[in-house]
């Protein structure tokens, strides 16, 4: 994933907002990033980290928090459905400060997880970034999607914004992956590619329902062997 990043760049400086353990730092440092930081909730400093351990700042995400400087990439990456609804706006708000150029994933209604209370689909974060003055583009999925070693749901929900009239934002347009209007939901945890591209061909509304459905309600009947893959 972090080769696919740093071909947004430059990005000499990354700050990983909801960094876990710091995996994606530390590899971001070995493919040659100079500065990498992370925030994390009090937890981490009983953790084994995969960095220095003044790389990581402490902070409650419900919170707004400055750390008074801005970075090439700000990430978060299946952070924000762990964060109850109320705390959206003010996560989103912290996040823009540091940055012109976000990269931002969230779990997927029935996505399932541990503490996952705030699943939404793409469009609802994507809103949200645009009232901040920041685009969407739809510039890594397609790569992840087809990289064995990704884990699917981070193909599936990872999308890019870039702060309008910024360098990142006239480097991402040149692309050709501006995304105006609706924000699609693209299905790549299925349980096969051919059915994923199906999916993928109908409307979005008609693909969110069918997928919310077959999560919730269909995927019970099928047999508990078939299922655990699906």
């Amino acid at each position: 994933m972090v080769p696919a990043l740093l071909r947004l760049g430059p990005i000499h400086s990354v700050l990983d907002v909801g960094c876990g353990v710091g995996a994606f730092l530390a590899e971001f440092l070995r493919s040659g990033v100079r500065e990498a930081i992370g925030i994390e909730g009090e937890w981490i400093r009983s953790a084994p980290i995969a960095i220095p351990n003044e790389s990581i700042a402490i902070a409650d995400l419900r919170q707004r928090f400055d750390l008074g400087r801005t970075f090439d990439m700000v990430l978060c990456l299946e952070v924000a459905e762990h964060l109850e609804a109320d705390f959206a706006g003010g996560l989103i708000e912290s996040i823009v400060r540091h940055g012109d150029l976000i990269a931002f994933g969230a779990g997927v209604p029935s996505q399932g997880g541990t503490h996952h209370v705030n699943l939404r689909w793409p469009d609802f974060w994507a809103g949200q970034f645009r009232r901040k003055g920041f685009d969407c583009f739809d510039a890594v999925r397609p790569v992840l999607a087809r990289n064995p070693r990704v884990s699917k749901h981070y193909a599936q929900n990872l999308l890019v914004y870039a702060r309008r009239g910024s360098d990142a934002h006239r480097r991402l347009m040149r692309t050709g992956t501006f995304v105006a209007g609706h924000v699609p939901f693209v299905v790549h945890a299925w349980p096969h590619p051919v059915l994923a591209r199906f999916m993928n061909h109908l409307p979005p509304e008609v693909r969110e329902y069918v997928y919310l459905h077959y999560r919730t309600r269909w995927r019970r009947f099928l047999p508990a062997s078939i299922r655990y893959y699906m």
